[in-house]
């Protein structure tokens, strides 16, 4: 039993530890497009950062305006469907990090919104799946093969990690 509850809890930690990652890590699709992520510079329109970095693979790419205004309308789509499951992962994340920070202990709270958390975290994945499929469609096969051979190369410059790779946010 106890060897159950410990698997349980190793599993439960790493979907947890697996959803921020995917959230936060950005393979092609967000780091390029400037897809589904706020911050002080980006607004959900493409602004700033992502705004530049859309126009460089845009060019990398050879993107026609169709494909670009098509890729625009299905991230901004995606982005106000997920807007509601961001708004909870920041709720659960503050939740987490007063839950750490009282005096006595709450296992079961704990546990609690560790499953929420990866519930949220899972539909956060299958929209970024679904964002970068649907992306995936509008490319032609050249561009998609073009595609494949530069995620390495961004994979690298990053370190293979995402934007936020640590995820200690509670003792902030």
């Amino acid at each position: 039993m106890k060897k159950q509850i410990v698997t349980m809890s190793l599993l439960t930690v790493f979907a947890l530890a697996g959803s921020i990652y995917a959230v936060h890590a950005d393979p092609l699709g967000r780091q390029m497009m400037g897809e589904m992520r706020g911050g002080e510079d980006c607004d959900g329109t493409g602004s700033g950062r992502h705004q530049a970095k859309m126009a460089k693979m845009a060019k990398f790419l050879d993107l026609s305006e169709a494909q670009q205004a098509q890729i625009q309308n299905i991230l901004e789509a995606e982005r106000a469907k997920t807007e509601p499951l961001r708004q909870q992962m920041e709720a659960n994340r503050e939740q987490m990090r007063l839950l750490v920070q009282v005096d006595t202990f709450d296992e079961a709270a704990v546990r609690t919104l560790a499953a929420k958390k990866a519930e949220v975290g899972t539909e956060l994945m299958v929209s970024r799946a679904r964002t970068q499929n649907l992306i995936q469609a509008q490319l032609t096969p050249a561009q998609r093969e073009l595609a494949e051979k530069v995620r390495p190369l961004m994979q690298e410059r990053r370190g293979n990690k995402g934007k936020h790779h640590n995820h200690d946010r509670y003792s902030r």
